[in-house]
């Protein structure tokens, strides 16, 4: 039997960080008691075998080796997704009950719903989904913050879905949209889903492919999603961008808001690096207003979001079709990392690196946007939200100079 696809063998192998579970293997682990039948390739098994103390497991390469032992539950594992549909089916005539890696357990993980023969394993929601959103926008432009204030105020369990796993799922022919249309069966809730997309995974789901992301962008409006778009300041998304990656501080909980600014204020960020941050920055935020348009009236800001996170929790939830007052306390905004000085010192020092680079940056942008996009550079050129992006940084950086 050939080699498994190595993205299949990545897949198995990977975990899903989250801020409710914490890092969690994306193949739950298998039953430690009673019977099941998983039909997977030779390669794959020591990794699965590797998750279990159960004897009691029959490994098998074949389907139809499943059919044949009388099997009642079996869990496939395949190469492509087309390949583990068409295994599943096979199951189904043969009237045994079937779980796909990719179909099944992949989706109910990035949902952070227990596996069904875990102690009260979950079950789909019996309230059939009536209203489907997604939040949109760049990395460190407050989404994380907005999808608890939703989750709070009962408006669904907005959560990052199109992440690392949902990339590689995407490489094994599994689209955006069969991951949701899956997952919202364990991550709605009053008849609420909703989830959380942010530039670079969504480009990396599509495969690098821009009409292939305007593509499912537009279905997905076909099938009910409103969007919603946070945006924030580029610069800003830099500075928050570079201090959480040299630092490995993504959020910040009030009570560690002053150890967290004590470590910014002593992080090391390389010129080029700070830049660096800058460049895909404006790639990103431009990526968001091409791919998804999100109208006006549903795009809010990040200053918005601190200055009156319920009145942007409300408006959402308007949107929808659901009246919600939100309670949100000091506590919740001061996480945010408000007035912190090690974002001011930063801020500083690359809006005058930004001023010595001038427009040259515009072609490191483009070579961002074309990784992303897949699009030449020349008609990259032609988007006008890139050097725009970039002559608002330069006249926020000609403004600090002449105060100065």
């Amino acid at each position: 039997m050939k080699p498994s696809d190595p993205e299949l063998l990545q897949l198995l192998k990977s975990t899903n960080e989250s801020p409710r579970t914490g890092p969690r293997e994306v193949f739950p682990q298998l039953p430690a008691k009673g019977q099941l039948h998983v039909v997977v390739p030779p390669d794959a098994q020591a990794i699965l075998k590797a998750r279990t103390k159960n004897a009691a497991i029959v490994w098998l390469e074949q389907v139809a080796d499943a059919i044949e032992a009388g099997a009642s539950r079996v869990v496939v594992v395949a190469d492509r997704w087309d390949d583990e549909r068409a295994m599943l089916a096979e199951l189904t005539t043969a009237g045994i009950e079937g779980l796909g890696l990719m179909s099944d357990l992949l989706p109910r993980e990035l949902a952070e719903a227990l596996a069904p023969w875990e102690p009260g394993g979950d079950r789909p929601s019996s309230e059939p989904v009536q209203v489907r959103y997604a939040i949109v926008g760049p990395a460190r432009s407050g989404t994380s913050y907005l999808t608890q204030l939703l989750t709070d105020a009962g408006l669904g369990l907005p959560s990052e879905l199109i992440h690392q796993q949902a990339s590689t799922a995407a490489r094994l022919g599994m689209g955006i949209e069969e991951i949701l249309a899956r997952a919202s069966a364990w991550g709605s809730a009053s008849g609420v889903f909703g989830v959380k997309m942010l530039a670079t995974h969504f480009a990396a789901a599509s495969l690098g492919d821009f009409s292939r992301a305007r593509a499912t962008a537009q279905a997905l409006k076909d099938q009910g999603y409103v969007f919603f778009e946070l945006t924030r300041n580029p610069v800003d998304v830099a500075v928050s961008s570079a201090l959480a990656r040299s630092l490995s501080i993504w959020n910040v909980a009030p009570d560690q808001a002053d150890e967290a600014r004590s470590r910014q204020m002593q992080a090391q960020i390389a010129d080029a690096q700070l830049l660096a941050h800058l460049h895909a920055a404006i790639a990103h935020a431009a990526f968001v207003q091409r791919v998804f348009e999100v109208p006006a009236e549903r795009r809010f800001s990040y200053s918005r979001l601190v200055s009156d996170p319920a009145a942007v929790v409300r408006a959402i939830g308007s949107a929808l079709g659901r009246s919600v007052e939100p309670e949100v306390g000091p506590a919740q905004t001061a996480r945010l990392g408000k007035d912190n000085p090690a974002y001011d010192q930063q801020r500083s020092r690359l809006l005058g690196l930004v001023l010595a680079e001038g427009m040259k940056g515009v072609g490191r942008i483009i070579s961002h946007s074309q990784q992303m996009t897949g699009l030449p550079r020349e008609e990259l050129r032609q988007w006008s939200e890139l050097p725009a992006q970039l002559n608002l940084v330069i006249t926020a950086a000609q403004t600090m100079r002449a105060g100065r």
